[in-house]
């Protein structure tokens, strides 16, 4: 007999459960991308090496293979009469050669030498100028005050130290002006078969014109 409540009613029926929460689903993968078939293999042809670049746009030394037909000849026990020509035009008067090589060289460096001064006095006038215009960083001015004090005394010490006096610049102006050299070596050859006390007297003379011609020189107005 089913159980009554207090007013002899029968119970209302039982709720019923609540069902269990839903799990959330996956997002769906992409499909996977198919395999894709392995590439043939690419067949790497070796280049040949590319010559040298002194060997493509320079002759071999001449010098250097005389010397290795030198050195040949030592080790084999050959003679030497095959290069003898070309090894004696080679080491012939070398001190002569050195002496005109060096003089050449060094005609060159003084090419350099006002190259070299005229780009320096341009940079110097240039941080000058960006000095004058307060125009360098803390970092700059203490760079550039490193290099002014360092060359502030090589310039005292030269300065100090002076030159080789020159005792007649206008002589040592003719010994190296071309021109007049080949003047004085025309006029010798026309006094060669001048008498020693004709050589002296002209030699007295030109100097006298020489100094008479310095002193117009030194009193002519000057140009403004």
């Amino acid at each position: 007999m089913p159980d009554l409540d207090q007013g002899g009613q029968p119970p209302p029926p039982a709720a019923p459960a609540a069902a269990p929460p839903r799990r959330p689903r996956r997002p769906r993968q992409p499909p996977a991308p198919p395999v894709q078939p392995l590439a043939a293999p690419v067949e790497v042809v070796p280049q040949p090496d590319a010559p040298p670049a002194e060997d493509a746009n320079l002759p071999p030394s001449a010098t250097l293979e005389i010397l290795d037909q030198v050195v040949e000849a030592l080790r084999t026990g050959k003679p030497l009469e095959g290069v003898r020509g070309d090894v004696e035009r080679l080491v012939s008067n070398q001190q002569v050669k050195s002496d005109l090589i060096n003089n050449i060289v060094l005609a060159h460096d003084f090419e350099r030498l006002t190259l070299y001064l005229q780009a320096r006095s341009k940079l110097e006038r240039f941080l000058f100028g960006l000095l004058q215009q307060d125009k360098l960083t803390a970092q700059d001015a203490l760079a550039y005050f490193k290099i002014v004090y360092e060359e502030s005394k090589v310039l005292t010490d030269r300065v100090q130290g002076g030159a080789s006096p020159v005792k007649d610049a206008s002589a040592e102006l003719d010994k190296v002006d071309l021109a007049v050299r080949q003047a004085q070596e025309a006029m010798k050859a026309k006094l060669k078969d001048t008498s020693p006390q004709g050589r002296e007297i002209i030699r007295r003379l030109r100097h006298k014109a020489q100094k008479i011609l310095k002193t117009l020189d030194n009193n002519a107005p000057k140009k403004p």
